[in-house]
């Protein structure tokens, strides 16, 4: 709630704000997909230290997050992994 009143009253006093409600979207779906990924290496691994399962659990979040914004033709992530790939 707090952000939608945020962003209204940013749009009355500078003008049109945001992102485009697709791109919004994609990005919601990477992340979902991504969490039930790390959910799931979550629930594999059980109790254990926690700096080793932070490792463990998000690791692979930002690999299904990467791979999906790939996948979906998110421009900056394809940005990052060139500047990646060259070095």
């Amino acid at each position: 709630m707090e952000f939608t009143l945020l962003r209204r009253a940013l749009n009355r006093r500078i003008g049109q704000t945001g992102l485009p409600a697709p791109f919004v979207a994609k990005l919601w779906t990477a992340a979902a997909v991504a969490a039930a990924a790390a959910w799931a290496v979550k629930l594999g691994i059980g109790h254990h230290d926690p700096r080793l399962a932070g490792v463990a659990i998000l690791g692979p979040y930002g690999a299904v997050y990467f791979g999906m914004t790939y996948l979906m033709g998110i421009e900056e992530c394809a940005g990052i992994l060139r500047r990646v790939v060259r070095r």
